[in-house]
C-alpha cells in the first residue's frame, strides 16, 4: 500500500450529511407522493388534513396533485433520463393549464367533488422546481439558483398561515404546501456541489452555524406572527404593509445566513488544504515518498483501531539494508539515495494491497502485513529478502548514465514479529527490532523470527513431517 492509497482520519473531509441527502432524496419524494394523494383524497371527501369537515379555505386541488406526482416521480426516476424528462414535461404543462385555463380545470374539480384550485406561488414553486429538475446538468448553477426561490416561496407562505394572510391569489393548502416543501428538499440534492447549497448541509461547525442562523431567521418571524394573530387576536390590515416587511427580513437573513456562511466554508477549506499539505510533509519522507516514523505509528494506530480481521494475523517487519554507510562512502550519496528509494518498488510485489511500508529512519523501513497463517510469515520475508539482494541489477538499468560505480550487491536484514492487535504496537516493534539486531549479528542478509512465528514454523513443520511419515 503506497501513500496515496493510505487514508488517514483527519484528511477526510466532513461530508456525511451531504452523502446522507443523496441517498435520502428518493424517499423524500415517496413520502411527498403519498402526502400529496392522501390531501387530493381528503378533499374529494370534503375533509382537512385533521379530517375535520371542509368549511371552505385552501384545499389541494386535483391540477396540483397531479403536476406534484408527477415532479415526484421525476425525482423517484432519476436515473431514467427520458422517463423524467417526460414526467417533469407533463407536470409543468398541467400545472400552466390549472393557470391558463383555470374555469376548465374548476368544471372538471366540480364534477368529481373536488375544492380549491392551483394559486400563483403553488403555480410558481411547482415551475421552479419543474425547471430546476431539466436544468441541473445544463445550467446548474441556474437551476440551484431555483431551486432556493421555491424554498424562499414556501416559507413565505408558512409566513402567511402564521399572520392569516393570503399571498399572491390565495393560501397554500397545508398538504400542498408539505408535499412540495419535501420535494423542494429532494432538488436541493442535485445541488449539493453548489456552494450556497452545500454550506447548509455540511457536517462542520460552520454547517451547523448556517443551519441555525437560517432557521432562526425563520422560526423567529413565524412564531411573532403566531402569537399576534393566533394568541393576542392582532387583526391583519387590508394591506399587509408588516408581513411584506417581515418577509424581506427573512430572505435577507437567509441570504446573508448562507452567504457567510459559503465565504466560511471557503476560508476553512483553504485551511484544510494548507493543514493537509503540512500533514503530509510532516508525516512523510521526502526521499522515497513513503511515511515517515510518525506516519507509520499513526497508521498502526488506525490500524488498531479498525475492526480486526479474524481470519489474517498481523505482523511488524524491520528492514535495516546491509553496510548501508560504506555504500555512501564507497559509491556516493547519490547512489545510496537510489538504493533508498529502490527498496519500496522492490518489496512491494511481493505484499498485498493491505500491506504498508514506511521508512522508519535512515536505512531502517517498516512493513506492516497481514497473513492468513503465522507459519507462513518466514516465507514471505524471505522473498522479501531474495527481492532486495536483486537490487543491484535494478538499479544499474535506471542510473541514467551516472558516473560513479555501483554496489556489487545489496542486501539488508530483517527482524520479524506478531503483533496482537488488541495490545499496543510498541512492544511489536520491540520485538521486532530484537530480531533485527539478532539477523544482523547472524551476519546480515538474512531474517529472523521472535518466539511466537518461530514455534508456528516448527509446529507446521512437525504436522508435514507426519504427515509425510503416514
Amino acid at each position: 500500500m503506497t501513500l496515496n492509497e493510505v487514508s488517514l482520519p483527519m484528511d477526510r473531509p466532513p461530508e456525511r450529511y451531504i452523502e446522507r441527502m443523496k441517498k435520502l432524496s428518493p424517499w423524500l419524494a415517496v413520502t411527498a407522493l403519498f402526502i400529496i394523494v392522501y390531501t387530493v383524497y381528503l378533499d374529494h371527501l370534503s375533509l382537512t388534513l385533521l379530517l375535520t369537515p371542509y368549511q371552505g379555505g385552501a384545499a389541494t386541488s386535483p391540477a396540483t396533485g397531479l403536476s406534484v406526482v408527477c415532479l415526484a416521480f421525476a425525482i423517484i426516476c432519476k436515473r431514467a433520463h427520458r422517463r423524467r424528462t417526460a414526467l417533469l414535461g407533463l407536470g409543468l404543462v398541467i400545472a400552466f393549464t390549472a393557470n391558463v385555463f383555470p374555469e376548465r380545470w374548476a368544471s372538471f374539480a366540480q364534477q368529481f367533488e373536488f375544492h380549491g384550485k392551483m394559486g400563483l406561488d403553488t403555480y410558481f414553486v411547482i415551475t421552479l422546481l419543474t425547471l430546476a429538475n431539466l436544468l441541473a446538468r445544463p445550467f446548474y448553477k441556474t437551476g440551484a439558483a431555483m431551486a432556493l426561490t421555491a424554498f424562499v416561496i414556501l416559507f413565505n407562505s408558512m409566513l402567511g398561515y402564521s399572520f392569516g394572510l393570503s399571498y399572491l391569489s390565495g393560501q397554500m393548502a397545508f398538504g400542498s404546501m408539505t408535499a412540495l416543501m419535501l420535494l423542494t428538499l429532494a432538488t436541493l440534492t442535485l445541488f449539493l456541489d453548489f456552494g450556497p447549497t452545500r454550506v447548509v448541509f455540511l457536517n462542520t461547525d460552520i454547517g451547523q452555524s448556517t443551519r441555525v442562523t437560517a432557521l432562526v431567521s425563520v422560526v423567529a418571524p413565524w412564531v411573532c406572527g403566531m402569537v399576534l394573530h393566533h394568541i393576542v387576536g392582532v387583526q391583519p390590515r387590508a394591506y399587509p404593509m408588516e408581513a411584506v416587511m417581515v418577509t424581506a427580513i427573512i430572505a435577507t437573513g437567509i441570504v446573508m445566513a448562507i452567504r457567510s456562511g459559503n465565504f466560511l466554508e471557503r476560508t476553512d477549506a483553504q485551511r484544510r488544504t494548507a493543514t493537509s499539505a503540512l500533514e503530509v510533509l510532516a508525516l512523510t519522507d521526502p526521499l522515497t515518498g513513503l511515511y515517515n516514523r510518525e506516519g507509520a505509528k499513526r497508521l498502526l494506530r488506525q490500524r488498531r483501531l479498525a475492526a480486526p480481521n479474524r481470519k489474517r494475523e498481523s505482523a511488524v517487519v524491520f528492514v535495516d539494508i546491509d553496510h548501508f554507510k560504506a555504500i555512501n562512502d564507497s559509491h556516493g550519496h547519490a547512489v545510496g539515495d537510489l538504493v533508498l528509494k529502490s527498496i519500496q518498488p522492490a518489496i512491494a510485489p511481493v505484499l498485498d494491497k493491505s500491506d504498508i511500508i514506511t521508512r522508519w529512519g535512515g536505512d531502517e523501513f517498516m512493513i506492516y502485513v497481514e497473513v492468513k497463517a503465522i507459519e507462513s510469515l518466514p516465507a514471505l520475508v524471505e522473498k522479501m529478502r531474495a527481492a532486495v539482494a536483486n537490487l543491484s541489477c535494478d538499479i544499474s538499468s535506471v542510473t541514467d548514465g551516472l558516473e560513479t560505480s555501483l554496489p556489487e550487491t545489496v542486501t539488508a536484514s530483517f527482524g520479524v514479529s506478531l503483533w496482537d492487535r488488541s495490545r499496543q504496537f510498541e512492544t511489536a516493534l520491540e520485538r521486532a527490532d530484537i530480531a533485527l539486531y539478532r539477523a544482523k549479528h547472524r551476519g546480515r542478509n538474512c531474517i529472523d523470527c521472535d518466539g511466537f512465528i518461530r514455534a508456528a514454523a516448527r509446529t507446521a513443520e512437525a504436522k508435514l513431517a507426519r504427515a509425510a511419515q503416514g
